[in-house]
C-alpha cells in the first residue's frame, strides 16, 4: 500500500486517471453519486495546493535569506564607512568635510 501511494505521488497524472476510472466504475454500478464523487476530489486538490504552498514557502524562505544576507552586508559596509568618516573627523577636524557635511556634524545649538 505504501509503495502504491508513493508511486501515485510521483505520478500525479496516473493517480488522477486511476481515480477517475474508479469513480466511473462506482457511478456505473450506482455505488457512488456525482456529488460524492465531486466531494472526493477536494482532498486531492488540497494535497496539491499544500504541495504548491510548500514549494512557494521554500522559495520565499530562500529569497528572504538572500535579502537578509544582502541587508547585513550593506549594513556592515555603511558602518565601516561611518567609522572611517568619524576617524577622519577626529584626526583632521570637520574642516576636511564639505560645508553641508560640516553643518550636519555640528550640534543643534551651533547650527543656529
Amino acid at each position: 500500500k505504501d509503495d502504491l501511494m508513493e508511486a501515485l505521488t510521483e505520478y500525479p497524472e496516473a493517480k488522477k486517471a486511476l481515480e477517475e476510472k474508479g469513480r466511473q466504475i462506482l457511478m456505473k454500478d450506482n455505488l457512488i453519486d456525482e456529488e460524492a464523487a465531486k466531494a472526493g476530489a477536494d482532498p486531492k486538490d488540497l494535497e496539491e495546493k499544500v504541495g504548491r504552498l510548500e514549494t512557494a514557502l521554500d522559495t520565499l524562505q530562500t529569497r528572504f535569506a538572500r535579502l537578509m544576507a544582502e541587508y547585513t552586508s550593506s549594513q556592515q559596509k555603511v558602518k565601516q564607512r561611518l567609522a572611517r568618516v568619524e576617524t577622519r573627523v577626529k584626526k583632521y577636524g570637520s574642516g576636511t568635510l564639505s560645508v553641508g557635511e560640516s553643518e550636519a556634524g555640528k550640534p543643534e545649538e551651533e547650527k543656529k
